[in-house]
C-alpha cells in the first residue's frame, strides 16, 4: 500500500509540469522555447516562474524534494545487476537536468518582449488551487520520506 501511495504521488511533479506547461501554452498558444522571445516570464509572471520552478527543481532531483531518494536507490539497485547500466542512468539523470534548467533559463531569465508581456499574465486563483496540492506533496514527500519509501532489506 505504501509503494502504491508513494508512486501516485511522485507523479505529482510529472503532472505538475503538464499543468504549468498547458498553462504557458493556453497564454502563448505556442510549445516552442523560441517563441517566448528571449525569456522574461519571470518579470511578467512571477508566480508562475516560482511555480515552474519548484516544479522542475522536484523533477531533477532536488534532495528536499521527492524524486531524490527514489532515484538514488533506483541506480543503486541497477548498479548491483551491471555497473554499465548504471553509468547510462546516470548520465540520462544529468543530462535530463541540464535540459531542464536550460529550458527555465531561456523562458524565464533575460528581457521580456512586448508580445509575452501582453500575453501572459501571472496565475489565477483556480490555477494556484490546482497546482497547491501538487506542491505540498512534493514537498511533504520530500521531507517525510521515510514513511512512503521503507527501507527494503
Amino acid at each position: 500500500m505504501a509503494r502504491c501511495i508513494r508512486c501516485s504521488i511522485t507523479a505529482s511533479s510529472t503532472g505538475a509540469l503538464f499543468l504549468l506547461v498547458g498553462l504557458l501554452y493556453e497564454r502563448r498558444h505556442s510549445l516552442e522555447i523560441a517563441d517566448y522571445g528571449p525569456g522574461g516570464l519571470a518579470t511578467v509572471a512571477p508566480w508562475l516562474a516560482t511555480a515552474f520552478l519548484i516544479t522542475t527543481l522536484a523533477s531533477i532531483g532536488l534532495p528536499v524534494l521527492k524524486q531524490l531518494r527514489g532515484r538514488v536507490s533506483g541506480i543503486a539497485g541497477v548498479a548491483a545487476a551491471n555497473f554499465t547500466w548504471t553509468v547510462w542512468a546516470a548520465t540520462g539523470a544529468i543530462f535530463a537536468a541540464c535540459y531542464m534548467l536550460w529550458l527555465y533559463q531561456r523562458v524565464f531569465y533575460g528581457e521580456a518582449g512586448n508580445e509575452v508581456r501582453h500575453h501572459v499574465p501571472d496565475m489565477k486563483p483556480r490555477e494556484w488551487a490546482a497546482i497547491v496540492p501538487l506542491i505540498v506533496m512534493m514537498c511533504g514527500v520530500g521531507v517525510v520520506l521515510a514513511n512512503f519509501l521503507p527501507p527494503v532489506s
